[in-house]
C-alpha cells in the first residue's frame, strides 16, 4: 500500500476509532451507490467495523501503520486536528455504472482545502528550519516545530473545495465492496482535500 494512503487512512481511522454500525454496510441488497455511501459514511465517522464490511482493501496494514504512528512523538492535538479536517467532508453520489460483478460510482466530495495548507507549510518550511538551526535547535526540536507548523496550517484551513472521483467496486460473495483504493490517486486526493497533490 502506498505511504500517502496508509498515512491518510491510518490518521483518519486510528485516531478516532468507533463502531457506529453505518446502515447498508455489507448489506447484500445494497446497490453499488449505497455501498459507496456506506464506505464514505464509515470514513467520515471513523467506523472501522463498517468500513471492513464494505472495503476489500487490506485493513491490517492500517493497524500496523496506526501502531507506528502511536510511537511517534507527535505534538499535542496533531492527530485530532488532522482527523477533524479530513473527516469533515460532504459527498453526493452522482452516478453508478454496473457491468456484471464490477461497478464504478462517481462521487462529488466537498472538503477543506488541506492541499493549500500543505503547500503553505512546504513553502514556509525552509525559512522556519533556517531560523531554528540558527538558534542551535536540536533535531527533535526541529521535528516538533515542523509538525506544529504543519498542524497549525491544517487547523487553519477554512476554505472548502469540490472535486469528483470514481470508486471502483466488485461484487464479492454476493455483496458489493469498494475495491482497494491504493492505486487510485484521484480518490485519495479527493479524500485528503488535495493534500496528496500538495505533496
Amino acid at each position: 500500500m502506498k505511504k500517502p494512503l496508509v498515512i491518510l487512512l491510518a490518521l483518519i481511522l486510528a485516531l478516532g476509532l468507533s463502531s457506529c454500525g453505518c446502515s447498508k454496510a455489507g448489506d447484500p441488497d445494497a446497490s453499488p451507490g449505497e455501498t459507496a455511501a456506506a464506505f464514505l459514511e464509515a470514513v467520515k465517522k471513523t467506523d472501522t467495523a463498517s468500513l471492513a464490511k464494505v472495503y476489500s482493501g487490506d485493513a491490517s496494514q492500517l493497524d500496523q501503520t496506526a501502531s507506528q504512528l502511536e510511537q511517534l512523538n507527535l505534538p499535542e492535538n496533531f492527530g485530532e486536528t488532522l482527523q477533524a479536517k479530513l473527516t469533515d467532508f460532504n459527498y453526493k453520489i452522482l452516478e453508478e455504472k454496473i457491468d456484471g460483478d464490477k461497478a464504478l460510482v462517481e462521487i462529488e466530495i466537498q472538503c477543506y482545502d488541506v492541499g493549500k495548507a500543505t503547500k503553505e507549510f512546504l513553502n514556509e518550511t525552509p525559512k522556519k528550519l533556517n531560523e531554528l538551526i540558527g538558534t542551535g535547535a536540536k533535531e527533535d526540536e526541529l521535528s516538533k516545530a515542523m509538525l506544529k507548523l504543519f498542524s497549525d496550517k491544517i487547523g487553519g484551513a477554512d476554505e472548502r473545495i469540490e472535486s469528483t472521483a470514481q470508486l471502483a467496486l466488485s461484487r464479492v460473495d454476493g455483496v458489493w465492496k469498494v475495491d482497494d483504493i491504493k492505486d487510485n490517486q484521484n480518490i485519495i486526493n479527493a479524500f485528503s482535500g488535495n493534500m496528496i497533490e500538495g505533496l
